[in-house]
């Protein structure tokens, strides 16, 4: 039997943070049980995490680092020449949204087939496959003008791509009594817009002593000495540096503080509620549809949050553990169908398609 040949590409960094390369990370562990061989192209990026890939095994090429500079076309030569002399891919994978239909046309002599991944709907596609794992109250049609008539789409929570560890210790969490006994503060890698320190100032002023907090930040957040240090002055407070136990974190906890994007779903999953802070456009719409849902406290715009909001929200579901036990049984029930699937649809949908680039 021919093995499967993968090229992944997705970038990480400080500014994107590491949503786009974890969850194909995930999808490239599924795909690698099925016997495919999957590489990965990235770009040397400020507090690219790109090692990860290296670390599960998976071959990792890097493209030169060009902050600030979005040019698809010198990308996709970049690319082109990465995979020149290489044997024959049959599926592009590729996660970014920078990338679009001249991007991938210009690919088309390299590979047999594309695949992308995306959630902004915003730009076209020369696609084989598209999925768009994210919830949304927009129509199912909104890719139909921006993708070929034969793209298959796979949309919604159904076909999330979460990593295996927190498929793993979902049934450890499925009975939340609604007490905040432990607080996970988590906005990401980077944390560029400065939750992180609004959220201890907010756990502070909330007068949480008795409340063990867990504090998540990634080994390139420019506010790393500053943060340790107001976590000292802190009781029960601990920072964790690049950690590689998020879901283990995450069962622990009875409530986060946090941004959106993939973390949301993998709250979600483990059913642990959450006070949200929208730091970027493209987490908007995702976590304004889980707050219909009721899955989340939604906190507003970054800049628009202060630490006596936080503080605020916080003390009131201290008092309401009913109400924290709700949003944590819905958060549970809503991830449902994807816990069963656990990503099978979307290798099914690559594996029926497998085609030999020629």
């Amino acid at each position: 039997m021919t093995t499967m040949r993968i090229c992944v590409r997705t970038d990480s960094s400080t500014a994107l943070g590491g949503g786009h390369l974890m969850r194909c990370l995930a999808l490239a562990d599924r795909l690698r049980q099925t016997g495919a061989e999957v590489i990965f192209i990235c770009r040397d990026l400020p507090g690219q995490l790109s090692r990860l890939a290296v670390d599960r095994g998976f071959g990792t090429s890097i493209l030169p680092g060009e902050p600030g500079q979005s040019d698809w076309q010198s990308d996709a030569e970049q690319t082109l020449t990465t995979l020149s002399g290489r044997q024959p891919i049959d599926w592009l994978i590729v996660d970014h949204y920078g990338l679009d239909l001249r991007w991938e046309r210009m690919l088309r002599s390299k590979v047999g087939r594309i695949m992308v991944i995306d959630d902004l709907a915003d730009r076209p596609h020369d696609c084989e496959l598209l999925l768009d794992q994210n919830l949304t109250d927009r129509p199912a049609n909104r890719y139909d003008s921006l993708t070929p008539p034969h793209c298959r789409k796979l949309l919604g929570l159904k076909y999330a791509i979460l990593r295996q560890e927190f498929h793993d210790l979902r049934p450890r969490a499925s009975a939340r009594d609604g007490r905040l006994r432990r607080i996970l503060v988590s906005f990401g890698g980077g944390d560029i817009t400065g939750e992180t320190e609004k959220a201890l100032a907010a756990i502070r002023l909330a007068g949480c002593d008795d409340i063990a907090v867990d504090v998540v930040i990634g080994g390139a957040n420019r506010r790393r000495t500053e943060i340790e240090t107001s976590a000292r002055s802190m009781p029960h407070v601990r920072v964790h540096v690049q950690t590689t136990d998020m879901a283990g974190l995450m069962v622990s906890a009875d409530l986060t503080l946090g941004g959106g994007g993939i973390s949301t779903w993998e709250r979600c999953l483990l059913g642990l509620p959450a006070i949200v802070v929208i730091q970027a456009e493209n987490q908007r719409e995702s976590i304004e549809a889980a707050v219909r849902q009721g899955v989340l406290w939604n906190m507003g715009w970054h800049q628009e949050v202060t630490a006596d909001m936080m503080a605020g929200q916080i003390e009131y579901l201290c008092e309401r553990p009913t109400i924290v036990r709700a949003t944590a049984e819905k958060a549970w029930s809503l991830m449902a169908e994807a816990a069963q699937d656990n990503g099978r649809s979307v290798v099914a949908a690559i594996m029926e398609r497998a085609y030999v680039a020629s």
